[in-house]
């Protein structure tokens, strides 16, 4: 053991005992404050009864457990808190799909696409997890992503448009198509999903390199930064690509519970000023976003998604005179009734496998039909 090495234990150990004794104190103090005590018994897991503990009571919540990451990872532990440390990268374990979970998820697209008059695109995008196998020396895959969207698509056969972006994201994983601190695409990534779903609809999709790019920020840690209570990871880089004669939208309507808001742009800067800055990309969560565009067609485009559509979505203003961007577990039979299905050119669903292993994750796509 080295000198610096040395002096990491004695700095761990030394505020070791400061918890404790304020663990003492939190405990058998009764006569100033009751704390809050764990919901599990101290002999279940000491170390993590203390860390849960000191959470609840003391000022400065999750310093024991950032004090208990950093001890972690100075072992050299690969995976803390459910997230692999490679190279750098944060990248987020992924549990295996609920049961059923494929057969629910494709029958309820099965049903829509059957009512929906447009085409329906379907891509499922495998996340930063499913390429890392080979690059840690102990590592046991649970399961493939590959595989579960195969079983997927297959349910699906007949029904919609496969979109398989799995190669071009394998060939190209080691760039920056992902987030080095977030489980989500970067737009150099979705630039690969627009790419796709351009070629199957006959559209011209324009190379990236005619876009123009913006960094919008340098120092965006996600949330799987914040899981490790910042001790590790970033700071992430958010590019924005946009086409310069298509740069921003005429006009957005966001449908939101507190109601209709109008912003005016698709890129909600505000959220650059926060922990939060992948909000950037139309902004928090809301039941419709409805994108008009400069482009004069009959063309348009409703997206059916999670986050990786959010930073999908802008690469088609060039593209559709409206986009409609739906967030499922948000929307509502008022809301719904906003999607008039003879109006769309195209459907396009596109979830990251994160989202697609959760049997929920399709719940009210119904309420875009009417069949209930």
């Amino acid at each position: 053991m080295n000198a610096h090495q040395k002096f990491v234990v004695i700095v761990c150990a030394a505020v070791s005992v400061v918890f404790l004794t304020f663990t003492a104190l939190l405990v058998f103090a009764e006569d100033a404050f009751q704390p809050v005590l764990p919901d599990f018994p101290f002999q279940e897991d000491p170390f993590r009864w203390t860390e849960t503990l000191l959470d609840r009571n003391l000022p400065g919540r999750g310093a024991a457990a950032a004090l208990r990451t950093r001890t972690e990872l100075f072992l050299g532990q690969e995976c803390v808190n459910g997230i692999f440390i490679n190279d750098g990268v944060l990248i987020e374990k992924l549990s295996p799909p609920e049961p059923g979970a494929s057969s629910t998820i494709a029958g309820e697209i099965r049903a829509f696409a059957i009512d929906f008059p447009a085409r329906v695109y379907f891509m499922a995008v495998p996340t930063a997890y499913e390429f890392i196998q080979n690059t840690l020396p102990v590592y046991t895959p649970e399961w493939s992503q590959r595989v579960y969207v195969k079983e997927l698509i297959d349910l699906l056969s007949g029904y919609v448009q496969e979109l398989d972006i799995y190669a071009e994201l394998a060939d190209a994983h080691r760039s920056d198509i992902w987030f080095r601190t977030e489980t989500l695409w970067t737009s150099e990534g979705a630039y690969i999903g627009y790419r796709s779903f351009a070629q199957a609809a006959g559209l011209y999709p324009q190379p990236l390199n005619k876009f123009n790019l913006e960094i919008a920020s340098y120092d965006f840690s996600g949330s799987l930064c914040r899981a490790l209570y910042g001790v590790t990871g970033g700071p992430d880089r958010i590019d924005l690509y946009y086409d310069p004669h298509s740069p921003d939208a005429v006009s957005i309507e966001r449908y939101t519970a507190e109601g209709l808001e109008t912003p005016e742009s698709i890129y909600a800067r505000e959220w650059l000023e926060t922990e939060r800055k992948d909000n950037l990309f139309l902004g928090e969560d809301c039941a419709l976003t409805r994108i008009r565009t400069l482009i004069s067609n009959d063309r348009r485009l409703l997206i059916i998604g999670d986050g990786f559509a959010d930073v999908l979505s802008p690469f088609f203003l060039r593209n559709y005179s409206q986009i409609d961007l739906v967030k499922l577990p948000l929307l509502t039979e008022e809301t719904a009734k906003l999607v008039r299905s003879e109006e769309y050119s195209a459907v396009l669903m596109v979830y990251g496998v994160n989202s697609l292993t959760d049997a929920c994750c399709t719940g009210n796509l119904s309420l875009l039909t009417g069949m209930e």
